[in-house]
């Protein structure tokens, strides 16, 4: 394996999360006395297969305070599934405890371990865990990551004692490479025929709704859909030592395969498996089978799949980049600021582009398309040999497009970036219709909007991250002859950093004898970081108080007092409050705790005045609260210790309390050890939800002291801190699994209930997505109540949330199914109990008054309904008692009218007085003959000839129907409005009346109506997914036909680039110099380096240590004012500047040039960056944008970075292979 490989790796949990890791700082070296346990070989067992980890140089710091001693290893876990990763002994790393010191055999000497880097069973990116498992005889590993593009995680083991204060221990950071399960597997296929069908791409993709889909890309002049194919699949030579054996059906367990399953193992591990792979409405259908993987004897996998084709062709990558001209006649820039995509109104694509700020939407913009052919991956012009013929407004097919229409193709397929591009105003919408050189069409829209907006205010902060309004760095003392140093408490260090609660420790150097001693001056002048449009002002009073500037604005200085801050919008809006503590080194142990120095928060407990916290143990908090203490005493303190009393739903962590180390380090140094860790005098406490003696987690109210402090090696306290706790443990969990079915026009109820420990009244619920039928609510009780007045299948998501805290909820989907009102299924609604005594006549031929007369006590009878409208107690009829005797005016049938209409009484076991009370009802139908005219009560009312109908709705699945009106009149148009789930499309729509007949429908521009016939109608549809991204990657952002998504497999699946989120890569997006330095700082190993070079390079960033680095090494020079613009987008020629330099650093050969006047823009490449440039163009590093441009002034999107990185990695490889 070549070293730059797991190098480059690590950057996958390091590099586009790496804003988010804790400052290290120094830490005090470890007591002499005493025996470090040491590891003279690492590794696991798996199965009987014993797997060495190789020692490997520190890269990613670890998730701890602790300043220990580190090593750091790979392990080599390629080729083993998920399965068996999910359980790995330790035994073997225990074994490992062999050589220069006495094996042992003791668990406890591999004390905790962690994992990172990995997804969770939610498919959320771990990127940084400090939550420690401890160590027993029984315990296995689990390495596994619920992904199946993940290819590495990290492993973090404490050998020594589970003691988070015992400097004595020393921690191994493993680098835990794994094989994805995406590329298990290889395809070949061949038609019924045995011709061969060329395959140009696979990929598995993890369904929820369905399942495991293998998609398999063929080429479609081979294949179409509907016709059979013969396919075969192999098992990868990265996964040796595995058989298979396959089934037909899908099976997610070896339980679940009967023993009749019929062994298709020869045909699709062989010969070919011959069926028709073509899609299916929702999968069903499709060919499904189920791959056994055993290694050796043993089981390792059950992997279910369900087998689709889909026909690889020419297809089209859309853009929603424009671009406008410069006055400087330099190349052009994209102007496109943010965009709303709408298929569902056009059924094409169609983008609504919101301009950058100061652009015109009626200026002239250039937009550009690109055509792309699988069986030709390199793009050359744009794809322009591949299309027929493009032009302006929307053709239905090729046919329809006029003769003497322009074909703008030359335009349209060219570089728009440069002197490209279709040009035009695009204020008014310009659709785009597309033939390729098969007789394939496609359209594309655009329309521009003005940017309405300001520049925007920085996403607020959240728990355990970053603040990004406001961190302070440092401050710098008015004692002359002196340097301050600095420590900052790191953000997840303390809960409530989160609530503005920032420490930073500070101590005086001699600039002479390089003496450290404290801070003396009575000011220092804070240096300070704030957000894009965030002004820090004096005191909590917002905008009105006085303005801080950073570097600038002095504030008194008292060790251990808090100084208020608040961070305000340059608008005037307030933002957040923050209380600044620095300290400075104290005579003797002294004892500091986060946030207890700001007695606004103190309450009487046991009349003692006490700081509280609010501790929220939750999802959203991580299900922990630390707690950041110190010792800023120029001694050491002893007897430490620390304890809850009075504690209700919350305990201490077993790894992060005082444990038999009871010793703090003194404060002398603010300086870091090496890489790793904090600093020796700091350490935090962590509180975690209590459970019960079967481990369930317990929810609810959190109350009780936490106590810290230390007798300095006597019985009595010396310094002791009580805070008061409060809070809530665990959001409210959702419990119930399913909701009962439903019939149209009768009283429904379910109730939705939750693990609720809270108050009665804590937890209210609402409807958070999805659709109820017509006439049912969710109630704040979580009763889904109502009177339904359409049928179908109605899929809702419901919050359970406490106290109106949308961060202490939980959500469960559920299907009510609602059926139709047959009599068959109105009778069954009613009530044990509250049957029909008296019933109205099933078939009414006059209008008279009728008896409806329920079994139900009368006390409980709460109203009455027709055909889903609430009656009027004394005008559409008289309630009485015996049972519950409900008297039907004669005008209430005759507004009825005719047909089948549905009578239900509704009960509430409480009464009308609790109507959260158990729902209970009496139901029937009845039909009426005769017209709303007719009756025998003596009323000569007009004959109607307005009688309306029903319009049902059978609601599909991923998606939803609704219909306007619900009811109409022979005659009436109808309107039926169609709105598929993100991913999916109509597929079908059909309307029919009460004879089971189609009703014509008619279809514009999305919309569908239809005319109203005599009688109900029903309508039924069906939604199926659109085509899904390049499945290499889980980026929603990236596709197949996009030129980069080669590049970005490639760096996602060497982890060399993670994405901005776990469906988004951002290929569009700008690459800082940060970053860059950062990328080669991990390389090469994070060495050691001295301290910033640069004014912009904050000690305590992520890049500090990377920048310094580079500058030691002059791989990077800055701007040449001191700075370095860490946070500046890198352009074109600086980031082939920084390769080169860096190459050269490596010793590698950079004589490759190329000659740069094919270039129309050389001449815009600044003097110092031609050598450079020439290189890169001449290694492939930096390629031309087309029609002779360069570019070298623009910036290195994250798209071209990704190119970059792997032509990087390949001449690396091929300098390493010699």
């Amino acid at each position: 394996m070549k070293t730059w490989k797991p190098r480059l790796a690590g950057l996958l949990a390091g590099l586009m999360l790496v804003s988010m890791l804790p400052t290290a700082a120094l830490a005090a070296e470890p007591p002499p006395d005493k025996d470090v346990p040491e590891i003279s070989e690492i590794g696991v067992r798996i199965g009987d297969d014993y797997v060495k980890a190789e020692p490997q140089q520190p890269q990613i710091a670890p998730m701890s305070m602790m300043p220990l001693e580190v090593e750091r290893y790979d392990l080599d876990m390629t080729g083993y599934l998920p399965e068996e990763l999910k359980s790995v002994e330790i035994s073997t790393v225990l074994k490992g405890l062999e050589g220069s010191y006495e094996p042992t055999t003791n668990p406890e000497d591999v004390a905790v371990w962690a994992k990172w880097g990995y997804y969770d069973e939610d498919g959320d990116y771990v990127s940084e865990n400090d939550d420690f498992y401890m160590v027993d005889d029984s315990l296995t590993l689990d390495l596994s990551s619920y992904s199946q593009y993940s290819r590495r995680v990290y492993l973090e083991l404490i050998v020594g004692t589970a003691d988070q204060l015992n400097l004595n221990n020393t921690r191994y950071i493993v680098d835990v490479e794994l094989s994805s399960y995406d590329d298990l597997l290889t395809a070949t296929a061949a038609d019924a025929e045995g011709v061969p069908i060329d395959v140009y791409d696979t990929y598995l993709s993890e369904n929820n709704r369905y399942g495991n889909i293998y998609q398999i890309g063929v080429d479609k002049n081979d294949w179409t859909s509907g016709e059979q194919a013969s396919l075969t699949l192999a098992l990868s030579t990265e996964f040796s030592g595995l058989t298979a054996t396959a089934y037909e059906g899908y099976y997610e367990s070896l339980e679940e395969i009967p023993a009749d399953a019929v062994d298709i193992t020869s045909q699709l591990m062989g010969t070919g498996y011959l069926e028709d792979y073509s899609y299916q409405s929702h999968y069903e259908g499709m060919p499904q089978v189920t791959l056994v993987l055993s290694r050796g004897e043993k089981l390792a996998f059950v992997l279910p799949l369900i087998l689709y084709f889909y026909e690889d062709g020419l297809s089209i990558s859309y853009s929603s980049d424009l671009y406008a001209d410069q006055e400087s006649g330099s190349s052009r820039r994209s102007v496109t600021d943010t965009t709303d995509y709408d298929y569902q109104e056009h059924n094409y694509p169609y983008y609504t582009i919101t301009l950058d700020p100061e652009y015109p939407a009626d200026g002239i913009y250039y937009y550009e398309l690109t055509m792309y052919n699988p069986a030709d991956p390199t793009v050359q012009n744009n794809g322009i040999a591949y299309v027929d013929k493009a032009v302006v407004g929307y053709y239905a097919t090729a046919d329809a497009i006029p003769e003497d229409a322009a074909n703008i193709k030359a335009q349209l397929f060219s570089d728009a970036y440069t002197t490209g591009g279709y040009g035009a105003d695009f204020s008014g919408g310009i659709t785009f219709t597309i033939v390729d050189i098969n007789g394939e069409i496609y359209w594309v829209g655009l329309r521009t909007v003005e940017n309405q907006g300001e520049e925007e205010l920085p996403p607020a902060p959240t728990p355990d991250s970053a603040d990004t309004y406001f961190r302070m760095e440092t401050a710098e003392s008015s004692d002359e002859g002196t340097s301050t140093l600095a420590y900052v408490m790191p953000y997840d260090a303390d809960s409530y950093y989160y609530n503005g609660y920032q420490t930073v420790l500070l101590l005086n150097r001699n600039n002479e004898s390089r003496d450290v001693y404290a801070v003396s001056s009575d000011t220092v002048t804070p240096v300070f970081y704030t957000g894009n449009q965030v002004e820090m002002f004096a005191g909590h009073n917002g905008s009105s108080g006085v303005k801080q500037i950073s570097g600038e604005t002095p504030v008194d200085f008292i060790s251990g007092e808090a100084i208020p801050y608040s961070a305000a919008a340059e608008n005037g809006t307030d933002l957040k409050n923050y209380w600044v503590t620095f300290l400075t080194q104290q005579s003797g142990p002294k004892l500091f705790v986060n946030a207890t120095n700001d007695e606004s928060r103190y309450v009487v407990v046991d009349g003692e005045e006490i700081p509280q916290r609010e501790v929220f143990l939750t999802d959203e908090y991580n299900n922990h609260h630390d707690v950041f203490f110190a010792n800023i005493g120029d001694r050491d303190i002893t007897g430490l210790y620390v304890r809850l009393e009075n504690a209700q739903n919350v305990a201490l962590d077993p790894y992060w309390t005082i444990g038999e180390t009871t010793t703090l380090s003194a404060f002398t140094t603010t300086e870091q050890k090496n890489s790793y860790g904090e600093l020796a005098n700091v350490a935090k406490i962590r509180l975690v939800p209590a459970t019960d003696e079967n481990g369930n987690v317990l929810a609810g109210t959190v109350s009780g002291t936490l106590v810290i402090g230390y007798t300095g090696g006597g019985t009595e306290p010396v310094e002791e801190v009580r805070i008061s706790l409060t809070g809530v443990a665990g959001a409210p969990k959702i419990t119930t699994e399913t909701v009962v079915d439903g019939v149209q026009y009768v009283p429904y109820s379910s109730l939705i209930q939750t693990n609720n420990m809270y108050e009665s009244d804590a937890v209210t619920f609402e409807l958070t997505g999805g659709e109820l039928p017509e006439g049912v609510i969710v109630k704040p009780n979580g009763e889904v109540y109502g009177v339904p007045t359409e049928y179908g299948e109605f899929t809702f998501t419901v919050t359970a949330v406490y106290r109106g805290d949308e961060t202490l909820s939980d959500s469960k989907e559920f299907t009510l199914t609602i059926l139709d009102n047959t009599n068959e299924n109105v009778e069954n609604a009613t009530d044990t109990g509250y049957e029909l005594l008296d019933r109205v006549p099933d078939t009414m031929d006059s209008y008279t008054d009728q008896v409806f007369r329920s079994n139900g006590e009368y006390g409980q009878f709460v109203d009455f309904w027709l055909d889903g409208e609430k009656l009027v107690e004394g005008e559409d009829y008289i309630s009485e008692e015996g049972s519950t005797k409900i008297t039907i005016q004669a005008q209430t049938f005759r507004n009825a009218g005719r047909g089948t209409h549905t009578l239900a009484a509704e009960f509430r076991t409480g009464g009308s007085e609790n109507l959260d009370s158990q729902l209970k009802r009496t139901a029937q139908n009845y039909s009426s003959t005769v017209s709303s005219g007719s009756g025998s009560s003596g009323s000569s009312g007009n004959n109607s000839s307005d009688t309306t109908y029903p319009v049902t709705v059978s609601q599909p699945n991923f998606g939803t129907i609704t219909v306007t009106p619900k009811n109409a009149s022979k005659g009436d148009t109808v309107t039926i409005t169609v709105q598929p789930e993100q991913g999916y499309q109509l597929e079908s729509l059909k309307v029919t009346d009460n004879q089971g007949n189609a009703v014509e429908l008619t279809e514009k521009n999305g919309a569908y109506t239809f005319v109203m016939p005599s009688g109900k109608v029903d309508i039924q549809g069906t939604f199926t997914p659109i085509e899904p991204p390049d499945g290499r990657t889980p980026f929603t952002d990236v596709h197949r036909s996009d030129w980069f998504a080669d590049a970005v497999a490639f760096v996602y699946e060497e982890g060399l680039m993670a994405g901005t989120s776990v469906n988004s890569f951002s290929p569009n997006a700008a690459t800082t110099r940060g970053m860059i330095v950062t990328i080669l700082y991990q390389m090469e190993g994070r060495p050691e380096s001295s301290d910033t070079y640069f004014a912009d390079v904050p000690i305590n960033q992520y890049y500090a240590q990377a920048a310094s680095w580079a500058a030691e090494q002059g791989i990077v020079s800055g701007y040449g004012d001191g700075k370095f613009g860490p946070d500046d987008p890198i352009t074109r020629e600086q980031i082939v500047m920084i390769l080169m330099q860096y190459i050269q650093y490596r010793q590698m050969d950079t004589s490759a040039h190329s000659d740069l006047s094919q270039f129309v823009d050389r001449d815009a490449i600044d003097q110092c960056a031609l050598d450079a440039m020439a290189w890169a163009n001449a290694e492939g590093l930096m390629n031309g944008k087309g029609s002779g441009v360069l570019d070298p002034k623009g910036p290195a999107t994250r798209a071209e970075v990704a190119a970059i990185l792997t032509q990087l990695c390949t001449l690396i490889q091929r300098a390493d292979e010699g």
